[in-house]
């Protein structure tokens, strides 16, 4: 079984006394408070004890974690469609790759699981892509869609 650290322990119970919505929870602070200090392995901690609390955050680059709060529900779900499009690009790559190799030696049912397959790699490319812009870069110029393209019907 593993040990968990008396750091990550003095980390949950910091987070359990401060966890209002919208909160940034500053590396600074946080390392003065709780005495853990903020290097690398330390904010994995945090981020750990977060998740752990059964929070979700975005990340404010050099300055901590803001806890999820109702203004920014769509930023952190379009910030996890973002992070899952690095994966769907290799599972596409190695798709191409197969189909390219093996698709005729592949028996018909196969060969439409395959396609299908292609299809849901494209469907979430498109939805990480729409994500990128609505929830990229703030200094890229802003778009006239400002919402991901969601069907009413789900």
């Amino acid at each position: 079984m593993r040990k968990i650290s008396e750091e990550y322990m003095r980390l949950l119970d910091y987070i359990k006394n401060h966890r209002e919505p919208g909160m940034l929870l500053q590396y600074r602070v946080v390392e003065e408070e709780t005495g853990v200090k903020m290097d690398r392995d330390g904010r994995d901690k945090l981020r750990r004890a977060i998740l752990r609390t059964g929070l979700e955050y975005l990340v404010s680059k050099g300055e901590g974690y803001g806890l999820a709060a109702h203004d920014t529900v769509m930023e952190i779900l379009g910030h996890k469609v973002i992070a899952i499009d690095s994966r769907v690009v290799r599972a596409n790559k190695a798709h191409r790759t197969l189909e390219s190799q093996f698709f005729a030696s592949l028996s018909e049912r196969e060969q439409k699981q395959i396609l299908f397959l292609g299809s849901v790699f494209g469907a979430i490319r498109l939805a990480a892509e729409n994500a990128k812009l609505v929830y990229g870069k703030k200094d890229l110029p802003q778009l006239a869609l400002t919402q991901p393209v969601i069907p009413d019907n789900l």
